[in-house]
């Protein structure tokens, strides 16, 4: 037999004195076993056969542990022992797939034995095997939830039974070199078209078959919405770019450089939970008689003993991975804050100043480095490099976007309204303005208006630019997608997000469907009373962050201009909310619009979190979602709103019944509840509140009020403008990319031929500032 198996696993071995674990149960059958055992060399020097792999191997014994561990876990067996699985199950066998060049072939182990199946990994195969030992335990209910038996992808399976697969870590080494020619990179021209939204009725009737929601994205809506004790909620998602507390920080030259966060990837979320200790109560006084009923009689008091003296205190632990750096951290939620809520800008000025001929950018000179070493504090020179390729690399990641976990969603056309006359945002405010009461001035440009001289065939146009073309039957097939990767950011539907605009620029004086932003609140009026206010515009929630309850995001055909044929576009749709006092009163019960018409007024949200259904009631066409996919996440989770900011409350902005459809590039970033809270930003909310007037600290620190929505998005979002195919191919691309940036700087500073720095960098694939090193992190972006 040969040995010529895969390296990673050479050298395992079984723990000393295990415990065996048997499976008992068997659905093999030896009559799948591979038939080509015998090595044999072809006219071309390649090989094609399958090896047996026997119990002595490493490889085997690598199997054998993982399995037998999952499996007590799964049965729940007592801690503390080293759990190995003796045997496979009966008829089944090992094999390593030989392949290639007879000298150096490809190897792949495969365990066979199931019909119609043949486990390639351990994580494919404990599914099936937790499964066998469930039917040698009796249940003869049990369900197999192995990817081939339920036909599930493996990494949803993996997800959801993470509490007993085993933690699969990223490779150290690096891949192989790239042997993609290098090319010159013509710069982007700057789009100049214009980003529209339209309001239009929700769909109503829509049969759409049930489609799972992943796994991930169920837990992650679990985690921000549910109500836990946690001093923290799971804000954070596995793949997710954040800042890393780093302790003890890196002392920069000035003292006030230091690099106290370093950019990581979170590569797997783990709860933790903290047995404390009750306080011990004071003894009762025995001369005491013990209390009584009314009537006389003695009432059994339940035993203080029946108590536990102890308590469970949960939080989460993130295992992040460090960017540029060969380093892996397990990290407290109270050690990492998103990657909008900091900017690094007095180490970038730093860096700027650095010798750029000292910068070392190669793998295997910033792998290497630790930036918080055992007993000691990492050098601000020797950390400069590696710091320099992750802010990079992190900025870079920023720019990418991708669309995940798509579905087919069919719907009914309603009749009306007639797409001839569309019920968008932009035709409501072109009639707004032609109402014989509309008011001839306002206190801000009207930005979501289109020209009011424009003809109706060009508004036609606007409109099939943002709702997609008119399509031609009653019944649409739509490719929707459960969530996408923003920048940073993972976004799933449901996820209430935040929009670069300011809510004033949605309907400042109101529209057919959609309130007028709400004034200030009742205490708010009373504090400008004295001081003196021109006008409340300026503090009312018109100037404060727009919001999308994330309904869906879909692909829908715009035609291009140039006649060449229509192009996919994505769109999000959802309800718009707005961020109210707590103590606004609606001026009446009901609102008038601006067409005339009555409407009730907008339906607020309030603590405690409520369901939609209670904020928003039902229109007569049904609730707002009610043409939403039948995921099964629970009511209480795809239907409640997160908490508002302290003294706020959530409004809704749009009439029952319908809901706005935007260009994905207005999502501006997540909305994290209390974020401000965080006891990392503590000390900087600290200081802009009370050197608010004097030091202008509230306009200085707008980036962080834009987190809960105190101030527009555009204070603080990420603009990606490239697509790329999954996150994996985003990270590789940020790094290449990153690198090629810096060998141009450093290039430069050499005074080298920059065609042969970017050849020696290419040799390397990504594992991990020129923008960075020319300005500062730039959080603002214009609408």
């Amino acid at each position: 037999m040969s040995a010529r198996i895969r390296t990673h696993s050479a050298k395992y071995s079984l723990p000393p004195n295990p415990e065996w674990v048997q499976i008992l149960a068997s659905d093999g059958d030896s009559s799948t076993w591979p038939v080509n055992t015998t090595r044999v060399v072809d006219t071309e020097g390649h090989v094609n056969f399958m090896d047996p792999v026997d119990y002595d191997h490493p490889i085997c014994k690598k199997w054998q542990v993982e399995v037998g561990r999952a499996i007590a876990l799964a049965k729940e067996l007592p801690t503390g022992k080293d759990y190995v699985l003796e045997k496979w199950p009966k008829n089944y066998a090992m094999y390593d797939h030989h392949k290639g060049k007879a000298d150096t072939p490809r190897h792949d182990i495969y365990l066979f034995g199931a019909p119609g199946k043949r486990f390639r990994s351990v994580p494919e195969f404990i599914p099936h095997a937790v499964w066998l030992t469930k039917l040698q335990d009796g249940d003869r209910n049990a369900q197999c939830l192995c990817k081939y038996c339920t036909k599930r992808a493996q990494k949803d399976i993996t997800y959801q039974m993470a509490d007993i697969m085993p933690l699969r870590k990223t490779p150290t080494q690096s891949p192989g070199p790239s042997r993609r020619p290098i090319r010159d990179k013509k710069p982007k021209k700057p789009s100049n078209l214009s980003v529209f939204t339209s309001v239009t009725r929700a769909h109503v009737g829509a049969k759409v078959s049930k489609i799972p929601a992943v796994p991930d994205r169920s837990s992650d809506l679990r985690a921000i919405n549910c109500k836990t004790s946690m001093k923290l909620k799971r804000w954070f998602r596995p793949g997710e770019l954040l800042w890393c507390a780093l302790d003890p920080p890196i002392l920069g030259p000035n003292g006030t450089d230091s690099i106290t966060f370093w950019p990581g990837l979170v590569e797997d979320v783990k709860l933790k939970s903290t047995v404390l200790q009750k306080p011990t109560p004071p003894p009762r006084d025995p001369t005491q008689a013990p209390p009584s009923s009314q009537g006389g009689e003695s009432t059994v008091q339940e035993s203080e003993d029946d108590s536990p003296p102890w308590t469970v205190q949960q939080s989460t632990v993130y295992v992040m991975k460090l960017l540029a750096v060969n380093r892996e951290y397990f990290l407290r939620d109270d050690q990492v804050l998103p990657y909008q809520a900091y900017a690094p800008a007095a180490v970038v000025d730093t860096l700027q100043n650095f010798p750029r001929v000292n910068l070392k950018i190669e793998p295997e000179d910033t792998t290497k480095f630790d930036p918080c070493p055992a007993n000691q504090v990492a050098s601000f020179n020797d950390a400069a490099s590696p710091y320099a390729v992750a802010l990079q690399i992190a900025a870079r990641l920023t720019a990418y976007w991708s669309l995940t976990d798509d579905y087919e969603y069919t719907y009914t056309i309603p009749s009306e309204p007639n797409r001839n006359t569309p019920d968008s945002l932009a035709a409501a405010i072109v009639r707004a303005q032609s109402a014989p009461n509309a008011p001839q001035s306002r206190p801000y440009p009207n930005t979501s208006a289109p020209d009011p001289q424009m003809s109706q065939s060009e508004f036609n146009s606007l409109n099939t630019q943002v709702m997609g073309a008119a399509p031609p039957s009653q019944t649409v097939t739509q490719t929707r997608y459960q969530g996408v990767w923003w920048g940073a950011e993972r976004i799933w539907v449901d996820d209430f997000v935040r929009l670069k605009v300011a809510r004033r620029c949605i309907a400042p004086q109101g529209a057919e469907h959609i309130f007028t932003p709400a004034g200030p609140g009742t205490s708010l009026l009373q504090k400008l009373g004295g001081v003196g206010i021109r006008d409340s515009s300026e503090v009312d929630a018109g100037s404060r962050g727009l919001f999308l309850r994330l309904n869906g995001l879909l692909l829908v055909d715009i035609p291009q201009r140039n006649g060449s044929g229509p192009k996919k576009e994505c769109r999000a749709c959802g309800m718009l909310y707005e961020l109210v006092d707590q103590d606004w009163v609606d001026p009446s019960a009901v609102q008038p619009n601006v067409a005339g018409t009555s409407t009730s007024a907008a339906p607020t949200s309030s603590q405690p979190l409520p369901r939609l259904s209670a904020i928003a009631g039902l229109s007569s066409t049904g609730s707002l979602f009610a043409n939403r996919p039948k995921h099964p996440l629970p009511q209480e989770l795809s239907s409640l709103l997160p908490p508002p900011p302290d003294g706020y409350r959530f409004r809704q902005i749009l009439e029952d019944g319908y809901e706005a459809i935007m260009s994905l590039t207005m999502i501006g970033g997540r909305y994290y509840p209390s974020i401000l809270h965080h006891p990392l930003l503590s000390e900087t909310v600290g200081f802009a509140l009370s050197n608010a007037l004097e030091n202008n600290g509230l306009l200085d620190y707008s980036y962080l009020w834009a987190l809960e929505g105190l101030t527009p998005g555009f204070n603080n979002s990420v603009d990606p403008v490239e697509s790329k195919k999954g996150r994996e191919a985003m990270l590789k691309e940020a790094d290449k990319e990153a690198r090629e940036e810096l060998a141009t700087v450093i290039a430069q500073a050499h005074g080298m031929d920059i065609e042969n720095e970017l050849q020696q960098t290419q040799q390397h694939e990504p594992t991990s500032i020129s923008a960075h090193l020319a300005a500062s992190n730039e959080m603002d972006v214009d609408p």
